[in-house]
């Protein structure tokens, strides 16, 4: 029956809410309710979120923060991997988001990957994949999980993101983009 639907939104204290109306949504396995019926209270509604239901609010959160330029699924290393959300400034930072329908089996190489480009990089998830990101991701990686409270939806900053150890002036490129363009790096091979 497609993603949730939008009744209102707001912003309060480093949390992005977006109210959700889940009366249209469908069951499709829990405990309480078998058969299919109209969403049931007891099950936890970020599980069935996909990527595009939390896309769209980290986007809004990103661009508030005075992104210069976004790029969404942004192609890397000639396309052998992209990345979810890209913010291009003075630093490049990435956003991985990971919903509850995913699982981290590509985590480890996108986190290999994203470590030889981006000088900050967050992986946006549910809650059930945060103590098992936090053990296979760099310390440099922040976490931030996803919650749904009282049919809001809010991020929570578990972890930080670091800049990159390995952005510095020995790394494969510059720590920075500072006038620099995309094409700087397209000769690399970074994208």
């Amino acid at each position: 029956m497609g993603g949730p639907r939008t009744a209102s939104r707001g912003q309060g204290e480093g949390r992005v809410y977006l109210r959700f109306n889940f009366l249209d949504r469908r069951c499709t396995s829990c405990e309480s309710c078998r058969h299919g019926s109209v969403v049931c209270a007891p099950m936890n509604d970020v599980e069935l979120l996909k990527d595009g239901d939390i896309r769209s609010p980290l986007l809004r959160r990103i661009h508030a923060s005075g992104a210069s330029r976004v790029i969404e699924e942004l192609g890397l290393l000639r396309g052998e991997i992209r990345i979810d959300v890209a913010v291009i400034s003075s630093v490049l930072e990435g956003f991985e988001i990971k919903s509850g329908q995913d699982t981290l089996s590509r985590l480890p190489r996108q986190s290999a990957a994203y470590g030889r480009i981006f000088d900050r990089v967050t992986l946006v998830t549910v809650s059930r994949h945060a103590s098992h990101a936090q053990r296979i991701l760099p310390s440099w990686w922040g976490i931030w999980t996803i919650h749904l409270e009282n049919d809001q939806l809010y991020f929570e900053d578990v972890r930080s993101a670091a800049a990159n150890p390995m952005c510095g002036p020995h790394s494969a490129r510059p720590p920075s983009m500072e006038g620099r363009g995309p094409g700087t790096f397209g000769a690399q091979g970074f994208w």
